[in-house]
C-alpha cells in the first residue's frame, strides 16, 4: 500500500460490504475489516465508521472494532428487509460529517 498511501492521505473513505450473515456466520463481511486494516495506518479519515452491530445476527467478524462495525455491512441474503433503512441511517452520518 506504499503508493496507495499517498493517494488517499487526506481523503474521506466510507467502507461498506456485502455478506451473508446465515451461512457465513463466522466471517460475516469480513472484507470491509481487512480493508479497514489496511487503510487504517494511511492517514485517511473513515466516514461511517461507527455502526452499531445490535439488529445483525452473526457469531464473528474482522469488520467489528471497538464492539462497532468499521463500515457498513449489508446482508442481501437474510436481512433485505433491512437494507434501504441502513443505508439510510449511514449515508445521513457521513452527510452529517462533512
Amino acid at each position: 500500500l506504499v503508493g496507495s498511501e499517498m493517494c488517499i492521505r487526506d481523503r474521506f473513505v466510507a467502507l461498506f460490504g456485502c455478506g451473508d450473515s446465515e451461512s457465513y456466520c463466522d466471517t460475516f463481511c469480513d472484507g470491509i475489516g481487512v480493508l479497514y486494516e489496511d487503510l487504517k495506518d494511511s492517514g485517511c479519515t473513515f466516514l461511517g465508521n461507527k455502526v452499531s452491530t445490535d439488529g445483525y445476527s452473526f457469531s464473528s467478524s474482522i469488520a467489528v472494532v471497538d464492539g462497532a462495525f468499521v463500515g457498513l455491512p449489508l446482508d442481501e441474503v437474510n436481512e433485505s428487509n433491512k437494507t434501504a433503512e441502513r443505508i439510510d441511517a449511514w449515508t445521513a452520518e457521513i452527510k452529517s460529517k462533512l
